[in-house]
């Protein structure tokens, strides 16, 4: 299945994170190797237009060929012919090894994300999972859903971006050059958004008010014709919603709005 464009159904998934394998790993170094499908070139590229013209993003949920079976099988083959790279001391191999295995490690948030949102899209509302509410884990503490502090950060000019490649850490290529960028002062929540607060956000009107939003936000938003009421669903308890720092923007308990690449200025380093 595959509700909207920016989603995958999870048989292409896999498929792409072993042709990733396959087209950069199996086919330039061992010698012999034998391609499972010469099709799934096409079929599998997501963007890179360097191997060849990757197969259209939106057409990928009508894919009812090469079956999950079929997918499988095609994984068992490549990661059987894998085993000897493995050993590699080759450092473009290895390079390569880590990069897919990062690539891999995206594509299994990547999967989650779009069976949730498979799910979300559904007019039942199917859960994720159904064991969650009666896992026995223990009730939020007492004030755990009152009003969140806030921790200051002053600002400055800070260094974004990954350090140096040669310190051994990795990092993709679009998270460098390392450079400077002034940061305004702000300030973060000291807890995470709570389903509560974010259903409270909703009902209160604020997917329809600009001012909570910035520009880039009430953009996508103009492309959203469906925002039904959410009076039928039961109120969710005080816990920590799953989302990221951006999230507290959603939830209106933002306290000020830093340059949008600068969210993240927590995790960034001062001069």
């Amino acid at each position: 299945m595959q509700p909207m464009d920016d989603a995958s159904p999870p048989k292409w998934h896999l498929a792409h994170t072993t042709w990733f394998f396959e087209t950069f790993l199996l086919k330039p170094f061992p010698a012999g190797y034998r391609p499972f499908d010469e099709r799934y070139e096409y079929l599998f590229n997501s963007y890179y237009n360097g191997v060849g013209e990757p197969y259209p993003r939106p057409r990928r949920g009508m894919l009812s060929r090469p079956t999950v079976a079929e997918v499988y099988d095609y994984r068992r083959h490549v990661d059987e012919a894998m085993g000897p790279l493995l050993e590699s001391d080759d450092p473009e191999v290895r390079a390569r090894l880590e990069l897919g295995l990062h690539h891999e490690q995206q594509h299994q948030e990547l999967l989650v994300t779009d069976i949730k949102y498979t799910l979300g899209s559904n007019p039942l509302m199917p859960a994720y999972r159904d064991d969650l509410r009666d896992s026995g884990a223990e009730a939020p503490a007492a004030g755990a859903s009152g009003a969140p502090g806030y921790v200051a950060f002053a600002g400055g000019i800070v260094q974004i971006g990954a350090p140096d490649p040669a310190l051994g850490d990795f990092c993709f290529d679009n998270e460098r050059p390392r450079h400077q960028a002034m940061l305004r002062p702000f300030a973060l929540a000291d807890r995470l958004v709570t389903n509560g607060e974010f259903l409270a956000f909703i009902e209160d009107g604020g997917y329809t008010n600009p001012d909570l939003w910035l520009s880039d936000g009430w953009a996508a938003l103009a492309g959203v014709t469906c925002r039904g009421s959410t009076a039928a669903i039961p109120a969710p308890p005080p816990t920590p919603a799953p989302c990221t720092g951006s999230g507290a923007a959603l939830s209106g308990s933002n306290t000020g709005s830093p340059a949008r690449p600068l969210w993240r200025g927590s995790c960034l380093s001062p001069m």
